[in-house]
């Protein structure tokens, strides 16, 4: 594809150490850096992408479509943040884009490896050590928040950053492997600790699915397992409102629960808001209405943002990637990327603000096809294989 080549090596370095100084600044609060770096990051993949002169339809009827929307519900004029949500919506496409079809080298891939490694040692320092151990989003609660907006902000930043050391892995033999798989396993707890359950249930399924491919020799999965994924939030949703909600004595009978003391019913009102405005967001959203909103599920975001076209573009999109992923570069690299689109089905910020371009750009680097190495994802280097 001739746009992934204007996303050099080069540009993904740039574009991964912005990831690694955002991230830093963040969690020891220096504010006013965080902003540059992520004007730097957006403008820098918008004009790559623009300057390739080759747009794939999806994203690109994704962009009509939203555009659209936009210009349909009108403009707010004193919010940036009304404008630049959409700008982030549309960069979050096009890195679903590049990342399921760039290739970077054996050795950028390291290089940016050794980055997040860093990173996560000074994190793993500054929380066990340091102050970033007290940053409770909300003393009443206890969940760590590390300076992020919001605990599960922070959870889904770790556990991007926890699939990409794991992943990184693969590539390295000896101690080196069993350092980025160690300091990989030491972030888990941090993310329990944000209380973000989605983030911790992705890094799980991301574990559980290395470990299956590994014993089970898969290379491959039926491009319907890929489908499911890719419209798991909207099933989600439809069971918990139609099957659940709607017996709810039942399950809590069955289940021997308090649906409000087990947070079984969270979801009940914020999901219901978006029964009732069906009707009114079906072709192109309510953008004003919902544009700082949080529906806690990354498609109904999109559905009450921009329409029903656009969220099935979108889940096309999802699809397309991770089948490219798994046909051009390996089934891990589609877990990768399905891993993230996991936590969509209770939270929103994959496809939502500064954090969802954060978390596209820096999964890129799990995602994409690295040249000139053959992927042994041998977690017993001391053993030899077999000819």
């Amino acid at each position: 594809m001739r746009s992934s080549k204007y996303f050099t090596d080069n540009v993904i370095l740039v574009l991964s150490i912005c990831v690694v100084l955002s991230f830093l600044c963040q969690i020891f609060k220096f504010k006013t850096p965080v902003n540059i770096i992520y004007i730097i990051s957006l403008l820098g993949v918008m004009a790559c992408y623009a300057w390739s002169g080759c747009f794939n339809i999806i994203t690109l009827s994704i962009t009509a479509f939203v555009g659209v929307a936009s210009i349909i519900n009108g403009f707010i004029f004193n919010e940036m943040d009304y404008y630049t949500h959409v700008l982030i919506t549309l960069c979050i496409f096009i890195c679903i884009e590049v990342g399921s079809n760039v290739k970077i080298s054996i050795g950028t891939f390291k290089t940016i490896a050794r980055m997040f490694l860093i990173t996560s040692i000074i994190l793993l320092i500054a929380y066990y050590l340091g102050p970033l151990k007290r940053t409770y989003f909300d003393y009443t609660i206890g969940s760590i928040s590390l300076n992020f907006n919001n605990p599960n902000a922070a959870g889904l930043w770790l556990t991007c950053i926890f699939i990409l050391l794991l992943y990184s892995s693969f590539l390295f033999t000896g101690y080196k492997q069993i350092l980025y798989i160690g300091v990989a396993l030491a972030i888990l707890p941090i993310v329990v600790a944000t209380q973000s359950r989605n983030s911790f249930l992705a890094c799980l399924f991301f574990m559980v699915g290395v470990i299956a491919t590994k014993f089970f020799k898969i290379k491959k999965v039926p491009n319907w397992v890929l489908a499911v994924l890719a419209v798991l939030p909207l099933i989600v949703f439809f069971v918990y409102m139609f099957v659940i909600i709607e017996n709810i004595d039942f399950w809590e009978n069955l289940l021997k629960i308090n649906s409000i003391d087990k947070g079984l019913g969270t979801r009940r009102s914020i999901w219901q808001k978006v029964v009732d405005d069906a009707g009114r967001c079906f072709f192109f959203g309510q953008y004003p209405d919902y544009y700082n909103s949080q529906m806690h599920n990354s498609l109904l975001t999109l559905f009450c943002r921009f329409g029903a076209p656009t969220t099935a573009l979108a889940c096309v999109a999802i699809y397309k990637a991770l089948k490219n992923l798994q046909e051009n570069s390996s089934f891990y690299a589609a877990l990768s990327l399905g891993a993230i689109f996991f936590t969509g089905c209770f939270e929103a910020s994959v496809f939502v603000g500064i954090a969802g371009m954060y978390l596209m750009l820096l999964l890129i680097p799990a995602c994409a096809s690295v040249e000139n190495v053959e992927h042994s994802y041998n977690f017993f280097p001391h053993r030899k294989k077999k000819k």
